[in-house]
């Protein structure tokens, strides 16, 4: 099993495993509601933050919304139904241990998600400088970012 550490700036008590979870819940629901749904910023303006991305830029978005919702789903499997004897023993023995790890598939698929994740925010950066942004005015481009 592999620890997932955050850092050093959780406050104390505050169990790390809660900000990834919170975190992986917000990125599978959120994503979809990202692009279609208009939120209040800068100024009263009011847009869907990926609203103006490309369909390819999007869809890439959308594979790793399913690495964050499978890496999710394994997360809340394992903690109400651990199904190796091993997981059983570890939680009967030590349930604060058990609850504060994830296992190496889960930490993969929040790595191969992230990766996606980091593909589109460097696609955005060069299409920058593309004339075909133009359609779309600075602030916009730069809350997609």
């Amino acid at each position: 099993r592999t620890p997932l550490q955050l850092g050093d700036e959780l406050p104390a008590g505050v169990c790390q495993r809660f900000f990834i979870t919170d975190g992986l819940h917000d990125l599978v629901f959120g994503i979809p509601e990202w692009r279609h749904y208009k939120s209040d910023w800068l100024a009263g303006r009011k847009s869907a933050p990926l609203g103006a991305m490309s369909h390819a830029d999007y869809n890439v978005l959308l594979q790793a919304r399913r690495h964050f919702m499978k890496a999710r789903e394994q997360m809340l499997l394992r903690d109400y139904h651990p199904n190796l004897a091993v997981e059983r023993t570890k939680l009967a023995k030590d349930p604060a241990e058990f609850f504060k790890t994830a296992t190496p598939p889960v930490v993969q698929e929040i790595e191969s998600g992230l990766s996606l994740v980091k593909k589109v925010v460097e696609q955005q950066k060069g299409a920058e400088f593309e004339d075909t942004i133009q359609g779309v005015d600075y602030a916009t481009r730069r809350r997609q970012l």
